[in-house]
């Protein structure tokens, strides 16, 4: 802008020498006009600049975490000075980025005309953000001259987490039963199990208790006496107090999109599913189909990042005296005290705990062995890693009771 005003300058003054010079009736035309305008451009630039109307048309969008869009803005003109185009000064999820900065947008409206503008957008991380518009400013066509004004525009942008794809873990889930997704058995409906007993001739295999006919040496049987639905409990540990605020954003996000991936594994295993997250600022969440699912996904991305879980150690022996065919404990942290919770969670249940450990340091730790509770960890943040997991589940499944 400094250098089209030196430039004009040098212009004002070329046509001073030249009416001086030739004193014609055009170079006193030209020397008006070369003089007048600045003055002109001036009055019609500010008027232009409050007929201007420049808004977000969908107050709130919903998108998916690394998911390319482009967010909308609405531009009307409504003066007839064909100025040079506006600049709007934003903060929005930039494409290259991944996050949140401070850009400008450049955008050309004809006199008498509205439009629709789209910025192209992209988020790493999932969550509630608001993108703003802040001010806009407005130049004549020669840009001499420019004015601005502030704008109270803004969008909330929903950050979706991904869904990540596992295997069947139907035979986690509720066993052989599980996996089958049978609804019956020789004692009428079978949803949930109320008690075990030692097996008769002419029993199920299906309904064999697995992991008691382990520890007892006989072979125990499920008997269902309720016409209640499986139930599965998938329980998250946020706590993450010692990290930076970087690590503890990618900590949260690797958290919400596991326990996303096994709610989704457990719905369409048509397993009644608990969560729990063990603080005030996520409440207990309980989903059975698909509908609730998507209930439980929309909640799962607008928990906080700096979520702590009271006592997650606590949590755990809350849910294993419920009776669940199957207990989850996501976390971002490996310690002793965890690992006994495990221990004794897998002890106290009658059905199988699952420690699936969301490993963001890189660095892959050392295999946990347990007799009572399945360990699995999460490294990586693509499809490979999520298929890699339910493989080891799966596989530390079959081991537990082999």
């Amino acid at each position: 802008m400094a250098k089209n005003r030196f430039l004009y300058v040098l212009f004002v003054l070329a046509c001073v020498v030249f009416s001086a010079a030739y004193q014609s009736r055009i170079a006193s035309v030209l020397l008006v006009v070369a003089v007048a305008y600045p003055l002109l451009a001036a009055v019609l630039t500010a008027v232009s600049l409050f007929v201007l109307k420049v808004e977000f048309p969908e107050k709130r969008g919903v998108y998916e975490k690394n998911e390319s869009f482009e967010l909308p803005v609405y531009v009307c003109n409504n003066f007839l000075f064909p100025y040079a185009p506006a600049e709007l000064d934003c903060i929005v999820p930039d494409a290259e980025v991944g996050l949140f900065v401070r850009k400008q947008v450049f955008v050309s409206v004809a006199p008498l005309k509205r439009m629709r503008i789209f910025i192209p957008c992209m988020h790493r991380y999932r969550g509630s953000y608001q993108a703003h518009i802040m001010r806009i400013r407005v130049y004549d066509p020669l840009k001499l001259i420019r004015f601005s004004r502030r704008i109270d525009s803004s969008s909330q942008l929903v950050i979706l987490p991904r869904k990540m794809l596992m295997s069947d873990l139907g035979f986690v889930f509720g066993g052989e039963q599980g996996a089958a997704n049978e609804k019956t058995n020789s004692a009428g409906n079978r949803d949930e199990f109320s008690h075990v007993r030692e097996y008769l001739t002419g029993d199920l295999l299906q309904l064999v208790h697995w992991k008691l006919t382990a520890k007892h040496d006989d072979m125990m049987i499920k008997q269902y006496d309720a016409d209640n639905d499986r139930k599965a409990a998938v329980l998250c540990n946020f706590d993450c107090a010692a990290a930076t605020n970087a690590a503890a954003i990618k900590q949260s996000d690797a958290v919400v999109e596991a326990a996303v991936a096994v709610g989704m594994s457990a719905m369409r295993a048509e397993i009644k599913t608990v969560f729990d997250a063990g603080c005030a600022d996520v409440p207990t969440f309980e989903f059975s189909d698909k509908h609730g699912f998507e209930r439980f996904y929309e909640l799962m991305s607008v928990v906080p990042v700096r979520t702590q879980t009271a006592d997650f150690s606590r949590l755990a022996e809350k849910y294993s005296m419920c009776g669940a065919a199957a207990m989850f404990l996501i976390t971002p942290v490996l310690n002793e005290e965890i690992l006994l919770a495990a221990e004794a969670a897998g002890e106290r249940l009658s059905g199988t705990v699952v420690l699936v450990y969301v490993n963001c340091t890189g660095k892959l730790c050392e295999q946990q062995s347990s007799k009572n509770f399945v360990f699995a960890q999460l490294c990586g943040e693509n499809e490979n890693a999520y298929g890699a997991l339910s493989e080891q589940i799966l596989n530390e499944y079959a081991k537990l009771y082999e």
